[in-house]
């Protein structure tokens, strides 16, 4: 079987990422019964890391959702490399221009759909009918997608997964925050997320104040990057919590960092499904979170962390501050999140699903 993989990013987070773990888990997994080939951007952060895989990397132009040259790029590529099957997994075009490249190269499809947004019902009957199958990533997605009137039958879930052999509990170290200016003795909380509008950090902010006077030792780290950091941060000085706040914008090795937080905290309006989410629990850190797309499948509520509705910061508050001053059950959720994430959220359940999937497709008449 030969599979070819669209992916449209440009960096190594969140669907990239994921797409990686998918190659990396097919290859280990299925050596022999499967080939795979991964068509991505020129230049991507993926390709480096693909190829140490052993996957086939083919770099190409792709323009986004006006670039119609891409259907024929991609169509000439699947005829050339004899494909039986292209997984697209991102959007910026590549969904729209690679439906129509299966169809020049008469070639099955299947497209992941990795948001919550929703989009008009016209829009989503017509565009979702050109895939002979859809993975959305959550059971939230797919609920979005049967309110806009696409069939069940059209849709099958499998969730994003989490390394849980790269991210695992570890040891508290001391000196791990000190380049962020944090007291040793701090309790810190972790939100780990794009600052944009949607993830939810000011409601976060709302109730920092409070926090801190029932936790004086509490401490919050912003970790990511984003175009509101600016009003962020003139919004932690309106409240008077900036010197409780730290941005610290892109991190790497995100995985020897997650670990020594107290917890993470994750306020978001709208998700697909949270990978920073998956990669606490696996650390064994809990998680208070808003209840909003797929984040109720990454986080069961109260056993691994506690769900909020969203924009409601009163709740936020409650949940935060009974983990902020509860030691024990942060561990119990921790220990607890990170069974839910081995049973659950393996690179290797991604991968057995779906293969099963594309079997069933090339099985199809």
């Amino acid at each position: 079987m030969k599979v070819i993989h669209v992916e449209a990013g440009r960096t190594l987070f969140g669907g990239p990422q994921q797409v990686l773990y998918l190659l990396q888990s097919l290859q280990e997994e299925y050596p022999g019964k499967i080939e795979n080939i991964l068509i991505c951007p020129i230049g991507s952060e993926i390709v480096n890391p693909a190829q140490a895989l052993g996957v086939k990397v083919i770099e190409c132009k792709m323009g986004g959702d006006l670039d119609i040259g891409l259907a024929f790029r991609l169509a000439k590529i699947v005829q050339e490399e004899k494909v039986d099957l292209i997984q697209i997994h991102s959007r910026r075009g590549a969904d729209i221009w690679g439906a129509l490249a299966a169809n020049i190269a008469k070639c099955k499809v299947i497209l992941t759909r990795r948001v919550d947004n929703p989009e008009p019902v016209w829009l989503a009957k017509r565009k979702y009918g050109w895939y002979d199958k859809v993975i959305t990533i959550s059971d939230g997605i797919r609920d979005v997608l049967l309110s806009e009137q696409v069939p069940q039958s059209c849709m099958v879930t499998i969730r994003d997964a989490v390394d849980t052999a790269a991210f695992v509990p570890k040891e508290k170290e001391s000196g791990v925050f000190t380049r962020f200016n944090v007291p040793e003795s701090a309790v810190t909380v972790g939100v780990i997320a794009q600052l944009i509008e949607r993830k939810g950090h000011k409601f976060l902010i709302d109730v920092v104040e409070r926090l801190v006077q029932d936790t004086p030792d509490a401490h919050f780290l912003f970790f990511g990057k984003g175009p509101e950091e600016a009003a962020l941060k003139a919004y932690c000085e309106e409240k008077g919590v900036s010197q409780h706040v730290t941005f610290t914008g892109f991190v790497a090795g995100i995985e020897q960092i997650i670990p020594q937080l107290d917890m993470v905290v994750h306020p978001a309006l709208a998700e697909g499904m949270g990978v920073a989410l998956l990669q606490a629990s696996a650390c064994g850190v809990p998680i208070v979170a808003s209840a909003v797309g797929g984040i109720p499948e990454a986080v069961k509520d109260g056993y691994s962390g506690f769900l909020v509705q969203p924009g409601n910061s009163k709740a936020l508050y409650d949940k935060v501050s009974r983990l902020l001053q509860d030691k024990s059950l942060r561990e119990t959720m921790g220990k607890q999140g990170r069974q839910y994430m081995e049973e659950a959220f393996a690179l290797t359940v991604m991968s057995q699903q779906s293969m099963q999937l594309y079997e069933a497709v090339l099985n199809e008449s």
